[in-house]
């Protein structure tokens, strides 16, 4: 593998979704991805640094493809919604939303190196308000709402495996936001 920083950190996004954060040590990390540690700290300053980029990259491949669909979607609030829902909800994202999960834990807890996913969340909210087509005056809070609903949708999804129940749960909340259309 090449020792570029962007290669680097593909490699390292690929095997800590896979592995997630726990005994996560540099030299280990070094090992799997084939490069050394030094190489790790030469291009993302320390451990801390490298879990920071690893978290905006997975957040930079999700908005890449979220957010177009849902802003093709911005005079439908609630079909914005259902094209990011479906999108960070697929399977093929189960490992990055569990990683996400680790990070939101490890976040809570103090642990260095994630101080910066709060701002993330917030970039989440942000997108949402200016992708989705939200009322004037009411997108930020609508935004907010619904990036709580689908972490805690997407939180139920990974612990139970009931697809069906949470799409329903999330169309409810659709429903009862006033965001569908087909609300009378």
């Amino acid at each position: 593998m090449g020792n570029g920083r962007d290669a680097l950190l593909a490699a390292a996004v690929d095997t800590v979704v896979q592995r997630g954060l726990a005994d996560l040590s540099l030299r280990a990390l070094a090992d799997e991805i084939g490069t050394s540690h030094r190489m790790l700290i030469y291009h993302f300053g320390s451990k801390e640094g490298l879990v920071t980029d690893v978290v905006k990259e997975i957040d930079r491949r999700l908005y890449a493809t979220a957010w177009p669909e849902a802003a093709a979607r911005a005079d439908d609030p609630a079909a914005a919604s259902r094209a990011v829902w479906r999108e960070v909800s697929s399977e093929e994202r189960r490992p990055e939303q569990v990683l996400m999960v680790e990070m939101y834990v490890a976040a809570m807890r103090g642990r260095p190196g994630t101080g910066e996913l709060a701002a993330h969340l917030g970039d989440w909210v942000a997108a949402s308000e200016s992708q989705a087509g939200w009322l004037e005056g009411d997108a930020h809070r609508q935004s907010r709402l619904l990036a709580a609903v689908v972490r805690g949708l997407l939180l139920d999804l990974l612990m139970t495996g009931e697809r069906d129940e949470v799409d329903d749960a999330f169309e409810r909340f659709l429903e009862l936001a006033a965001l569908d259309p087909r609300m009378p």
